[in-house]
């Protein structure tokens, strides 16, 4: 079982822990998106599974987890020494993006949306991931909201600031493209870090 692990821990791309523990939070997230996703459409079709109003909040600090270490946690290694790969970040944030609509969409259906204003009131899941991601972009069109109550409503308050840093980062990594960084992924995450001793992207 020991060797097992080394062989998969091998070929984890990276070549400094951090690097690889990273990539592997990023492939955890991309199988938990898919999960996520297959367990829309099951309670479109009235067999949804994350009933319980927990499951909402403990995505949700997944999420943060997540952008805090794999997303924002790599911008504050940059220096002279290393710059972080704008493929890598542009990869990393969009996984970030499709999680947290996904997982905001879970929190919304278990909390309650609403049209009219009276809750409860019955809605889709497939409404709960459009205003999942209508909050998310801070579009704002005004049909659907969140029920009435303080948790609900601070949380798509959050929902939307969270957004708006996830929409930043994109330009962010852009802008790193345009600079002329594009070159491979571990060549900018690992190698350039020898000269400052510590952890890569």
């Amino acid at each position: 079982m020991r060797r097992l692990g080394r062989w998969v821990w091998g070929r984890v791309p990276g070549t400094k822990p951090g690097s690889k523990w990273r990539n592997l939070f990023s492939y955890f997230a991309i199988l938990l998106i898919a999960l996520l996703l297959a367990e829309a459409i099951a309670a479109q079709y009235g067999a949804p599974l994350l009933t319980e109003r927990v499951a909402g909040p403990a995505l949700i600090v997944l999420v943060v987890v997540y952008f805090l270490v794999v997303v924002v946690g790599v911008i504050y290694l940059t220096s002279r020494h290393f710059r972080p790969s704008p493929a890598r970040l542009a990869r990393d944030t969009l996984i970030s993006i499709a999680l947290t609509i996904l997982a905001f969409a879970v929190f919304y259906r278990n909390a309650g949306i609403t049209l009219t204003g009276t809750c409860p009131e019955p809605f889709r899941p497939s409404d709960a991931i459009y205003f999942s991601a209508v909050t998310f972009s801070t579009l704002g069109y005004g049909d659907f909201r969140p029920c009435p109550g303080t948790i609900t409503r601070l949380t798509a308050a959050f929902h939307a600031i969270f957004g708006n840093l996830h929409l930043g980062l994109i330009v962010g990594a852009a802008f790193f493209f345009a600079q002329g960084g594009n070159d491979s992924d571990e060549d900018r995450d690992d190698d350039n870090t020898e000269g400052r001793g510590g952890d890569d992207g």
